[in-house]
C-alpha cells in the first residue's frame, strides 16, 4: 500500500509522527545563543557568544585582521591574544555549553572581524564585528588642543606681568649690581 493511497486516521497519525520526528530533529539542530552582529565604537569592547544545548563540543572561531583562532569546547582553557586585547573561554552550565570571545578594547582594524561557530551535527553560523569612528572623541580632542593653547597664552601672560611688577624678582634675574664696576673716564681740559 503506497502513501497516496492511505486516508483516514492511519495518513493523519503518519503525517503527525513525521512532523514530531521533524520538530525534534530541528530542535536538536538548533543553537541556544547565537553570534549576533556587533556595532561598537572605536575603543569600546564587543563580545560575541555561541551555546548549545545539550552540551557537546563547540568551536568558536574568530577570523581577525591580525590572526585567526579557534576556541574548542568544553575545555577549562582560556585563550588570550593579548596583542589585541582579546580573551575566549568557555562556560559550561551543565544544561548548555558557552563559547565567549571578548574584545576589549577596539580599533579600525578589527573591523569586519568575523566570528564563526559549529557543532557537530549543526549548521554554521556566524557574526560580524563593525567598528566606526565616534564623532565626540574627535570633538574633546579640538576642545584640548584649543583650550591647551589659551591656557599656555594666560599663563605666559600673567608671568610677563608678574615678573614686570615685582623688583624682587628683578633683582634676582638681572643679578648684582654693577653701578659698583663702572669705571671712571678720565678727560683732558
Amino acid at each position: 500500500m503506497s502513501v497516496c493511497g492511505m486516508t483516514g486516521p492511519g495518513l493523519g497519525l503518519s503525517v503527525f509522527l513525521l512532523a514530531l520526528l521533524h520538530l525534534q530533529c530541528s530542535a536538536q539542530n538548533n543553537y541556544t545563543t547565537l553570534p549576533n552582529n556587533v556595532s561598537v565604537a572605536v575603543g569600546k569592547p564587543a563580545a560575541f557568544q555561541c551555546g548549545v544545548s545539550p552540551p557537546r563540543q563547540l568551536n568558536f572561531t574568530l577570523y581577525g585582521s591580525h590572526r585567526n583562532i579557534t576556541l574548542i569546547c568544553p575545555g577549562d582553557h582560556t585563550e588570550y591574544l593579548a596583542a589585541q586585547s582579546i580573551k575566549g573561554y568557555c562556560d559550561n552550565t551543565g544544561k548548555e555549553l558557552f563559547a565567549i570571545w571578548l574584545i576589549s578594547g577596539t580599533s579600525r582594524s578589527d573591523n569586519n572581524t568575523r566570528v564563526v561557530c559549529e557543532s557537530s551535527g549543526r549548521p554554521l553560523v556566524d557574526g560580524y564585528l563593525w567598528v566606526y569612528e565616534d564623532g565626540s572623541y574627535f570633538a574633546t580632542l579640538i576642545g584640548c588642543v584649543i583650550g591647551g593653547f589659551f591656557g599656555i597664552l594666560i599663563i605666559f601672560g600673567l608671568s610677563y606681568t608678574v615678573l614686570r611688577r615685582s623688583e624682587r624678582l628683578q633683582l634676582c634675574f638681572r643679578g648684582k649690581d654693577r653701578e659698583n664696576d663702572v669705571t671712571t673716564m678720565v678727560t683732558k681740559d
